[in-house]
């Protein structure tokens, strides 16, 4: 039986993982005597490239790393990739690039990461958290990308490539069972309807009976995920230089993880008490309420001109996200909040690429349009306060950009490549902010507004990058980058003046190489980050509720490390990985930044100035300011360190396969006063997987934090306190997967 081995995969896992499908331990075995780490093929500057040969620092992970790693969502990236931190509140994604990210999910505002399904930009920051389902690999690209794709990014992208239709019947399906009454269920199917024309259909559910904590005061499950989720795919290849793929997804999400918040252990609420149960658990008199739902539409499509390929995507998505919680977290009625939003975004994109033997070129045009509504957000308390108040608004953002980069190849080991990018946004905004029953004026009475109020922006960004190919197997490079992110609006504050534009200046070297006859793969970069004028939000007292602001600078140093070998054993395969990052992150210029001093006290810190020179409450926080510069950034822990291992050993009659990842963070600041920090943790996963000789079907048993470590998935210093919400504890289950062809 041939093994037929996909281009894309990301590491040495593809043998192994084809092995296992198609034909048992003969097979594993005859495939263990001759592994190497294969060939890789990502599109990070836009084009189909290997993995060792781009001059950019990129992690590419396979359908089978991420399945058997038991990675569920989009959101369990970090353990398999250097630099990035992924946090979430109120189930939105706050996705963290070697410390550049973006704290706010204020509706309308745009990540510093910016994350792409098949070429689509995924604007709204609650549409970044979906599950990992139907993909063909996942690449993060860590640092800058201001030339070739369609919205700047200060940060990095993640690019999310999916599984295309083809013309052989496929089917894929599993099933799978967890603790908390949790189950999983997927399926994939992918055949050619006529010569020219394939479809493919993918579905999945997730339905969690039994919440991780309950709502000790309302005795309700809390701190649960339901999702379903559906794609479906048209490819039209009516010639050899032509091809039209349609898609169309859709994503139902019942998750109210980030949303239940728990006074922080250690602290007081607003009333002076301390926290009431375990981390998962809540006692608050407001019912959580966590929805959203996205769906979109896309055409991708190619046409061949022979000097160049050019490429279309167009793409039309909808975003509804409604949430409501207690933001006090007390069994008193002091601040419920009521937020339901909307965002529309239509994004089209022109590519045109070629090449020669020396010279390769990528030059693009590229329109995007975003409608963000807040419909109301409402802030109620009671019996009568200033914050009950309805926030009503919209943003509408145009934005403009063309591009074009070149490759040279100076000699047959040196390339020079340099790319430029102009881009032009204007936002509009409209809004009002009206009294509510109970409020001190009358109900309706609007305390403030604006109309077409409006931010532009525009801006020239660039790269420039030398590579060496020092041998075949060894490739040095550098390169010089600018991002770029714009000003925004604050839809929740409307009153409030916009953040100006952050920019981000990097500089890295780095090289990537292939030892040892491919059997040991070693990657690593260092850099160093200017950056100015830094996007932050800061939970401030009501009415307000939420203000953005900047910071002034900072500066980034680090290095990252990623290492693959698969040594030569007597039986079976074994694959080894470890990534390591290293980050000295501070704020250089930062004067005015938000501080919350814990109440009472009688003094505030040193440093620190408030307008109260003492405070009497029992609990909650006072809001100051203090000098941050010299502080370390927000979401930047000092390293990071990930190690995997995957065996594939014949037993019996059939294969099994052993696969163990663990990651430890050194910690990090919530905020950038340095009050509140996330201690060092460490997550450990396993799976064990056996796969019957000439059997499309495989059964596994895994556990997903295994030492039950607890850590946390947003912490947010507020008026109210310092509330926190904790990642998911312990879970371990069983699956069946079955694979036909």
């Amino acid at each position: 039986m041939s093994l037929k081995v996909a281009c894309c995969r990301s590491s040495g896992l593809g043998l192994m993982a084809v092995a296992v499908l198609a034909g048992g331990g003969a097979a594993a075995a005859e495939a263990a005597d001759q592994a190497v780490i294969e060939e890789v093929v990502v599109t990070a500057q836009r084009r189909e490239e290997s993995l060792q040969k781009v001059p950019v620092a990129v992690t590419a992970l396979s359908s089978e790393k991420i399945a058997d790693s038991n990675i569920l969502s989009s959101q369990e990236l970090d353990v398999l990739t250097p630099g990035l931190v992924t946090t979430t509140v109120n189930g939105n994604a706050q996705t963290y690039i070697r410390g550049v990210g973006s704290q706010s999910t204020v509706l309308g505002t745009e990540s510093s990461v910016a994350t792409y399904v098949d070429g689509v930009y995924i604007a709204s920051t609650s549409g970044a958290v979906f599950s990992l389902n139907n993909i063909a690999r996942v690449e993060v690209l860590r640092g800058p990308q201001g030339t070739l794709f369609g919205r700047n990014a200060t940060g990095g992208v993640i690019q999310v490539v999916t599984r295309k239709p083809q013309q052989e019947p496929t089917l894929n399906a599993s099933v799978t069972y967890m603790n908390y009454e949790t189950a999983i269920a997927s399926v994939y199917g992918s055949m050619g309807l006529t010569d020219t024309i394939s479809a493919s259909l993918a579905v999945y559910g997730q339905d969690q009976g039994k919440g991780y904590g309950r709502n000790i005061f309302l005795d309700q499950k809390i701190n649960y995920t339901n999702e379903f989720a559906t794609r479906g795919q048209l490819l039209f290849e009516p010639g050899e230089r032509i091809t039209v793929l349609i898609s169309a997804d859709y994503d139902r999400q019942r998750n109210d993880m980030g949303t239940n918040r728990q006074t922080l252990a250690g602290t007081r609420t607003i009333l002076g008490g301390q926290r009431v149960g375990g981390p998962y658990d809540a006692n608050y008199d407001f019912p959580v309420f966590a929805r959203s739902h996205q769906w979109g539409v896309s055409q991708d499509a190619s046409l061949d001109l022979g000097f160049g390929v050019l490429r279309s995507v167009t793409a039309f998505r909808r975003y509804y996200w409604n949430n409501h919680y207690d933001q006090d977290v007390t069994p008193a009625r002091i601040i419920d909040v009521v937020r339901d939003e909307k965002t529309r975004t239509f994004q089209q994109e022109f590519l045109l690429s070629g090449g020669t033997d020396r010279f390769d070129w990528t030059a693009g045009l590229f329109y995007f349009n975003m409608k963000a509504s807040i419909q109301p957000i409402s802030t109620e308390a009671a019996p009568v306060s200033a914050t009950n108040v309805g926030r009503f608004s919209q943003s509408d953002l145009d934005s403009y950009a063309a591009y074009a980069q070149g490759s040279y190849a100076v000699t047959d080991a040196l390339k020079l490549t340099a790319g430029v990018r102009y881009t032009k946004d204007k936002t509009t905004l409209n809004g009002a902010l009206v009294a509510l029953p109970g409020h001190p004026l009358a109900a309706g009475t609007i305390l403030a507004s604006v109309r077409d109020l409006d931010l532009s922006a525009s801006k020239v960004t660039w790269r420039f990058s030398a590579d060496y190919q020092v041998t075949p197997d060894v490739l040095l490079y550098g390169s010089i980058s600018r991002g770029f992110k714009s000003g925004q609006f604050n839809l929740t504050s409307i009153t409030q003046i916009p953040t100006d534009p952050e920019t981000l200046d990097a500089y890295e070297v780095g090289f990537k190489s292939d030892l040892l006859d491919r059997r040991l793969r070693i990657n690593g970069t260092a850099f160093r980050y200017d950056y100015k004028d830094i996007q932050l939000v800061q939970v401030a007292p009501p009415p307000i509720n939420i203000q953005t602001l900047n910071a002034a600078g900072a500066r980034i140093n680090g290095a990252e490390f990623e290492v693959l070998a698969v040594p030569p054993i007597g039986a079976g395969r074994l694959e080894l990985g470890a990534t390591l990052t290293l980050l000295d992150a501070k704020y250089t210029d930062f004067p005015g930044s938000p501080y919350f001093v814990p109440n009472p006290y009688a003094a505030p810190p040193p440093g620190v100035t408030c307008a109260n020179p003492i405070s009497t409450a029992p609990g909650g926080n006072t809001s100051c300011v203090t000098d941050a510069t010299g502080k370390r950034m927000i979401r930047a822990p000092k390293w990071t360190l990930g190690l995997n291992a995957d065996y594939i050993v014949p037993v019996g009659p059939g294969d099994l396969q052993l696969t163990a990842n663990y990651y430890i963070n050194d910690g990090f600041y919530w905020e950038p006063s340095n009050r509140t920090r996330q201690k060092q943790y460490e997550v450990l996963n396993l799976q064990a997987a056996y796969s019957p000789a000439d059997s499309p079907w495989r059964f596994r048993i895994f556990a997903r934090n295994l030492t039950d470590e607890l850590y946390y998935s947003s912490v947010s210093e507020q008026a109210v306190g310092d509330l926190a919400t904790a990642q998911a504890p312990r879970t371990y289950g069983i699956g069946i997967d079955f694979r036909w062809r």
